[in-house]
């Protein structure tokens, strides 16, 4: 089971145990395999653009809310007012093949004071009023 590793760090004085102990050691500084990573153009930097994992990253940057919100923001950052340090995308509700509901969060600064980055971004939709009237009240 460990004989690749054996060779490669481990060496042939390790006990099974120790080598076991070692690996879940490893593979807990490692981030999770299929969580999603990309590089994402924000106001002329580089950001790093993260998901949890199963999030299709590259259907979250086509998807026309978070494009609005990467050119507003981007233009505050190449202006010099925000920076952003990372984005992570939280959650993903598609409608059919379609973004529908998105949720993420940024770290971000504006003129050195950080500013909570939670956004819950959605496209157009159409809203109803509900009007709830209580008997006897005129």
């Amino acid at each position: 089971k460990f004989q690749a590793l054996d060779t490669v760090s481990y060496g042939p004085d390790l006990s099974e145990q120790a080598k076991v102990k070692a690996l879940k050691a490893y593979l807990l500084c490692m981030p999770p395999a299929s969580s999603p990573s990309m590089s994402l153009e924000l106001g002329g930097t580089t950001v790093y653009l993260t998901g949890e994992p199963g999030i299709d990253l590259a259907s979250v940057q086509v998807y026309p809310p978070f494009k609005d919100w990467v050119r507003h923001v981007g233009a505050h950052v190449s202006a010099g007012r925000a920076k952003v340090s990372k984005v992570h995308i939280q959650s993903v509700d598609f409608f059919g093949p379609k973004v529908g509901f998105m949720k993420f969060k940024a770290d971000v600064t504006v003129d050195g004071k950080f500013v909570p980055g939670i956004v819950f971004s959605r496209g157009g939709s159409v809203a109803i009023l509900v009007v709830l009237i209580h008997e006897g009240t005129p």
